[in-house]
C-alpha cells in the first residue's frame, strides 16, 4: 500500500483508500518544486522517490540536472533517495540501470518484472547507510530469497548486462528514434513529438484530437501489434518492444504502428 499510495494516480488509488498519508507529489524534472516542497516541510520528509525514466507518466526522461539535484537535495535534507527502476531498469534505457545516464547513485533501487523474465520476483537495493537500519527478519517476505526465483533472476541479470545486449538496444533505440521522428513529419497534425531512451519510448499525439491514444492503440491491435496509452490524459502511446526483438520485426511493428497514425489522421 506504500507504493500505491506514492502515486498521483487516483485511478489506481481509488479503489484501495484510504492511503498512507504523507506523500506529497511534485512536477516531474521540477527542481525548483521539489526544493519547495521541502523547505515548505522542513524536517517532515524521509525520502525522496522517483523513476529514473517515467513510465506510465509518459514516458519522461529525468535530465540530468534534475536527478543530481534531487540528490544535493536529499543530502541537505537528510532524506533517502529511492530510485524506481522497476519498468526502466535493467538495460532497458540501453544500459544496466537508467540512473547510470546520470552518475547519480540512489539509497534504495527497486527491480522487479524484467529480473525474472516471466518467473515472479522483486528485489529491493540498499547501500550501507540503508541496510544498518535493516535487522535480521525486519524486512522479510513469505516468499523472499526463493532459490528458485534467485537463480532465474542471477541468470536473467547476466544475460540482461551483456555488453552484446546493451549494443543491440543502442542500435534498435537509432532505428526506433528515426522511425518516430518520420511519423512526426508525416502526420504533423497527428503527431506532436516523441522522446524515450534505449527500447522505452512514447509518441506523443495531438492532444486535441479526442481519444487519438486509444484510437491509435486499437488500430495497432488489429494490426497485429500490443501496445499502450501513458501521460494523465493518455495522449501518448508507449512503445516498449523485447530488448532482443530483430531489426525486421521491429520495423513490421512499427509500420503498424504508423499505419494506426495515418488512419487518425483520415478519421
Amino acid at each position: 500500500m506504500g507504493a500505491l499510495s506514492a502515486t498521483p494516480n487516483k485511478k489506481y488509488q481509488a479503489p484501495f483508500e484510504p492511503l498512507v498519508p504523507g506523500f506529497q507529489s511534485v512536477a516531474y524534472n521540477d527542481l525548483a518544486g521539489a526544493r519547495a516542497a521541502l523547505e515548505q516541510h522542513q524536517g517532515e520528509f524521509c525520502a525522496i522517490m522517483l523513476e529514473p525514466l517515467q513510465g506510465e507518466g509518459g514516458v519522461w526522461p529525468a535530465d540530468e540536472s534534475f536527478l543530481q539535484g534531487l540528490r544535493a537535495l536529499a543530502d541537505e535534507h537528510g532524506c533517502i533517495l529511492i530510485f524506481d527502476e522497476i519498468q526502466c531498469g535493467l538495460s532497458r534505457t540501453g544500459r544496466k540501470w537508467a540512473h547510470h545516464w546520470s552518475k547519480v547513485t540512489p539509497d534504495i533501487l527497486t527491480a522487479a518484472k524484467p529480473l525474472g523474465n516471466g518467473v515472479p520476483i522483486g528485489a529491493v537495493m540498499v547501500n550501507t547507510t540503508v541496510l544498518a537500519s535493516l535487522a535480521p527478519a525486519s524486512h522479510g517476505t513469505t516468499f523472499g530469497g526463493n532459490p528458485l526465483a534467485c537463480r532465474v533472476g542471477s541468470h536473467v541479470l547476466d544475460r540482461l548486462t551483456a555488453p552484446s545486449l546493451l549494443a543491440h538496444v543502442a542500435h534498435m533505440e537509432s532505428l526506433v528514434r528515426d522511425r518516430l521522428a518520420g511519423m512526426q513529419k508525416t502526420a504533423p497534425k497527428a503527431v506532436t513529438g516523441s522522446r524515450g531512451r534505449g527500447l522505452i519510448w512514447g509518441l506523443e499525439l495531438n492532444k486535441s484530437i479526442p481519444d487519438a491514444g486509444k484510437s491509435v492503440v486499437a488500430v495497432a491491435r488489429k494490426n497485429g501489434v500490443l501496445v499502450c496509452t501513458a501521460g494523465k490524459d493518455g495522449s501518448v502511446v508507449r512503445i516498449v518492444p523485447p530488448l532482443t526483438i530483430e531489426e525486421k520485426v521491429l520495423h513490421k511493428g512499427l509500420d503498424a504502428i504508423e499505419s494506426a497514425v495515418q488512419a487518425l489522421v483520415k478519421s
